[in-house]
């Protein structure tokens, strides 16, 4: 496994900042550790709900995505509300009075689970098939902190790598759809066309 120091450096080295075979200061590793926590972060308030970097949830969480209100939540529900991930801890209906993180009472309701930064030295939580994709997408995000272009391949990559983390941890939220939107014209207006003058 690739530690979060392997995957800064090769990011370096994506941007052509270091040399192969050069190792960077720790200044510019400290800079792209930085960023690789802010990416991560940043993740997180869109809405991915990536349980590797939220360090040790309990077993049996139901993800439900984002919290809303006047929704009926049981015991080990999960919910993402301001870039923090909360677990439900008693059977309610949602309201303002129980908003996890700013309620009053929000704690006799839910328990807060913060991202974990990661360490130079941490095991990077994510496996083989993210890493390429992760490291283009912190090589975009530390570019102009180095005033370097990461050119078209690093660009594509980092697409492609982010299109895979949406495809593995953003929750699929249903959808209604409004029939009604999709009839004929002919089938809601109670008239012919050759009646309009």
């Amino acid at each position: 496994m690739a530690t979060a120091r392997d995957i800064c450096t090769r990011a370096l080295k994506e941007l052509m900042f270091t040399a192969e075979g050069e190792t960077p200061s720790a200044e510019a590793i400290s800079d792209t550790l930085a960023g690789l926590n802010e990416m991560a972060a940043r993740w997180l308030t869109q809405g991915m709900f990536i349980p590797p970097l939220l360090g040790t949830l309990p077993a049996g969480i139901n993800w439900r995505g984002d919290w809303a209100t006047l929704t009926q939540y049981a015991v080990n529900d999960g919910v993402l509300r301001s870039g923090s991930v909360y677990v439900c801890s008693t059977l309610h209906t949602s309201s303002e009075y129980d908003r996890p993180g700013t309620s009053p009472n929000w704690s006799s309701y839910w328990t807060a689970y913060p991202m974990v930064e990661l360490a130079i030295d941490d095991e990077f939580p994510l496996g083989l098939e993210f890493r390429s994709g992760v490291i283009a997408m912190l090589a975009m995000n530390m570019a102009a902190s180095f005033n370097v272009d990461p050119g078209p391949l690093t660009a594509k990559r980092a697409s492609d790598g982010m299109t895979a983390l949406i495809a593995a941890f953003m929750p699929i939220r249903p959808v209604a759809v409004d029939y009604g939107l999709t009839r004929m014209p002919s089938q809601i207006w109670p008239y012919q066309i050759d009646q309009i003058q």
